[in-house]
């Protein structure tokens, strides 16, 4: 290696240039693992730490030790815990919002990890969700903003009034909840209604910071198209039917900027997975499952890391 024997190089310089190899033989799959990484020492690791960042991979290190952190829990072909969520983050989401929120702490975790990372990586744009009822997932974004020390805009899109009947395209699960309509139009269902009035309590309740927030009433294909947001850098759907979806998608899915995030919560639902198929045109590339928590009756939530 440059005119000296590559087992004379220095172990930094031979780490590098293994890793270099490594991840020019796996430019599609993008995660590379390592073995014996209990061998390795602060030095090594910061610069396999670079060289992620850098080339945007994942790496894996095999690490062999008494700690009773895991980073990565494979159960049942799942992933099952994401991210490695801080133990401070996962004590506050537990305690101050999912007992009153009524959602899965795992996707409230998830949230949580994803803004993390977004904020670490400096990744630009504001934090979204369609779909709020409590709030619950907005108050995490904005609570690890403010851990952070991070000012990024929170935007709340919802009606306020409520989950819409279901249309043609979705599933007869959902339809008696909810019931239905005959063509496109909207219509109340009466099923979820959390007021604006109540979801600013709930803000105000968990710390947020209000001059961050911003509320955007009305139905989606009313108030998307019209409301200037700028580049987003996490947009989570839980609109919960494929008109509402699909409105989400064509709308803000363009905004979310190189390196952002999109998690949906309602994968399981067909007719949220075909309107983001029939967006996409086909299923995201490379998302992930979050498991929920709650079997096959959960909502089965995914994330995808967006690459234009």
């Amino acid at each position: 290696y440059q005119d000296v024997p590559f087992g004379q190089c220095g172990a930094a310089e031979r780490l590098r240039v293994s890793v270099a190899m490594a991840m020019a033989a796996n430019p599609d799959l993008r995660v590379i693992r390592v073995t014996d990484a209990s061998l390795l020492d602060d030095n090594n690791r910061a610069i396999i730490d670079e060289m992620a960042k850098e080339h945007d991979f994942q790496i894996w290190l095999e690490i062999v030790g008494a700690e009773e952190g895991v980073g990565v829990v494979i159960e049942d072909g799942m992933v099952k815990e994401f991210l490695g969520v801080h133990d401070v983050h996962k004590n506050w989401v537990e305690t101050q919002v999912f007992k009153g929120g009524l959602t899965a702490l795992p996707t409230l975790c998830a949230t949580a990890a994803i803004t993390s990372k977004i904020l670490e990586q400096g990744v630009e744009g504001c934090l979204v969700e369609c779909g709020v009822f409590k709030g619950s997932h907005p108050a995490v974004m904005q609570y690890i903003c403010r851990f952070m020390g991070k000012r990024r805009l929170v935007y709340l899109f919802d009606s306020f009034e409520g989950i819409p009947k279901a249309g043609p395209n979705d599933c007869e699960g959902i339809a008696p909840l909810v019931g239905r309509v005959d063509g496109d139009q909207i219509e109340p269902s009466g099923v979820s209604i959390c007021s604006l009035n109540e979801v600013s309590g709930y803000m105000r309740k968990w710390g947020a910071d209000p001059t961050m927030l911003r509320f955007v009433k009305g139905w989606f294909h009313q108030t998307l198209p019209t409301t200037d947001i700028g580049p987003i850098a996490l947009l989570r759907l839980d609109a919960d039917l494929y008109e509402s979806t699909k409105t989400c998608m064509t709308y803000l899915y363009p905004r979310v900027v190189d390196g952002g995030y999109v998690i949906v919560d309602d994968w399981r639902l067909d007719g949220v997975k075909k309107a983001v198929c029939d967006a996409l045109g086909g299923e995201p590339q490379n998302y992930h499952e979050i498991p929920d928590g709650v079997g096959d009756s959960g909502q089965r939530p995914i994330f995808w890391k967006v690459k234009r």
